[in-house]
Order: C-alpha cells, then sequence, then structure tokens
C-alpha cells in the first residue's frame, strides 16, 4: 500500500514538473480541471520563469564584464531548452522558452527587454514553422493568458498596497490568477462549457506548492549522492505533492 501511495506521489509529481499528465487518472485530472488549476498540469510559462528565476539566482557571480554576461546568457538558454527536451517539447514549454530567449537575447545586448515583443515574437516565429498553431486551443488559450497577465496585472496590483510579505505574495498570486483566467473566460466557456468558480482559492494555495515542489525537485538532484539529505527534501517533496493534491480534491 505505501508503494503505491508513493508510485502516485511520482507521477504526479512529474506531472507537475514535466507535463507528463498522461499518466494520471481521468479523475485526478477532472479534479484539477474543475478546481481551476488544470494550468499547472501543462508545463508552462510558470515552469520555465521559475527554471529561469533559480538559475539566474545561481549564476548571480556571472555579472560585470561582457564575457561573463555572454557565458550566463548562454548557461541558461541551454539549460531552458534542455528543461524544454526533456518535457517533450510541448507546445506550451517550447512557446515559454521562445519568449524567455527573446528576453535573454535582449538583455545580452543591453536593451531593454520588452515582455509584449517577445510574447509577439514567439507566436510569430511559432507560426511561420507551424501555420495550424493559430486554430491550436492551447495555443490560443495560452498566448490569451499571457496578454491577460501582461494587461490586468499592473492594474489589479495597485488597487491594494500590502506591507506584509506573505500577504503581498498571497494578493500577487490572486491578481496573476484573477488576470489570466479574466483573459480566457470566453474560449474557457466556449471551448469546455466550464466556469472554475473557486479558482482564486485554489491557485493562492496551490501555486506556492508548485514553487516550492519544483525547487525540490532540483535540490534532490543536486544533493541525490548524500542519503541522509536526499532522504530529507524526498520527504518534503511527497508531503508538498500530496498536499497539492489534498487542496485540489478538496476545492473541487
Amino acid at each position: 500500500r505505501g508503494g503505491r501511495r508513493q508510485r502516485q506521489m511520482c507521477i504526479r509529481a512529474r506531472a507537475l514538473t514535466v507535463g507528463a499528465k498522461q499518466l494520471l487518472d481521468d479523475d485526478v485530472k477532472q479534479a484539477y480541471s474543475s478546481a481551476g488549476v488544470i494550468h499547472i498540469l501543462a508545463v508552462s510559462g510558470l515552469h520555465v520563469g521559475l527554471l529561469y528565476l533559480l538559475l539566474t539566482f545561481m549564476l548571480f557571480f556571472l555579472r560585470g564584464k561582457r564575457y561573463k554576461v555572454a557565458i550566463k546568457t548562454v548557461a541558461i538558454l541551454l539549460c531552458l531548452w534542455l528543461y524544454a527536451a526533456i518535457a517533450g517539447f510541448s507546445p506550451s514549454v517550447t512557446r515559454a522558452t521562445i519568449m524567455f530567449s527573446f528576453v535573454l537575447f535582449a538583455q545580452l545586448w543591453d536593451r531593454r527587454a520588452s515582455t509584449l515583443n517577445a510574447v509577439f515574437a514567439s507566436a510569430f516565429f511559432i507560426c511561420l514553422f507551424k501555420p495550424l498553431s493559430l486554430f491550436d486551443v492551447g495555443f490560443q488559450l495560452s498566448y490569451l493568458a499571457v496578454l491577460g497577465i501582461l494587461a490586468f496585472y499592473p492594474k489589479l496590483g495597485k488597487l491594494v498596497t500590502l506591507k506584509n510579505p506573505m500577504l503581498r505574495g498571497a494578493w500577487n498570486i490572486c491578481c496573476v490568477s484573477f488576470a489570466a483566467q479574466l483573459a480566457v473566460l470566453p474560449l474557457s466557456v466556449f471551448y469546455f462549457h466550464q466556469l472554475p468558480v473557486y479558482f482564486l482559492l485554489a491557485n493562492v494555495l496551490v501555486l506556492p506548492l508548485v514553487t516550492a515542489v519544483t525547487y525540490l525537485i532540483v535540490l534532490l538532484l543536486i544533493v541525490s549522492f548524500i542519503p541522509f539529505l536526499s532522504a530529507i527534501i524526498g520527504y518534503l517533496l511527497s508531503a508538498a505533492v500530496w498536499l497539492i493534491s489534498y487542496i485540489v480534491t478538496a476545492v473541487q
């Protein structure tokens, strides 16, 4: 029984980090969909962004001189595209990786990175090689979500000023989730005939845990040769994945 539960946790961890959601049972995927957090099972801008932030933090010493910045840019690009390959070059992760690649190249040439330009440039290149992507539901939803965040998040974030870091983080998550859901709402109702009314609650509780799962897996890979540390991190990882599943089920 314990081995079966551990296998389930491993499968869900894979689904949360590399998008292997085909391994999940239909009722599990339905729970994520009903709770309004199905997007975390599709490797996308959230996962690539978390990896980008982690790599930027780890390579903090590569700054100042131009050759150091170039080495840092190439290293991050290689890691992002390696991650995209591990995730099977799914459309969502490919779109996100292309967008971050444009941002990195802009930083390399000392130009101010325009997120909006990066979004439309990535869409242009994807449609250039795969024109039918324009009619793909995932393509439409992901780009609408990004545009919704860019359009609505700055205005929503300014509505409330909070000094407490934890409350401010929770409010920012609410704003990002609401901005994305607001943009994709018409298409979601049209395609899926479903409106998850508790998506704000689910996202506020689940997104920080997804961040923890992503970083714990990276940390586990780094210290895997140390039995004691790897056992502790593995336990924390299993607990975080279980808590995500519990929250999703409860919200559903």
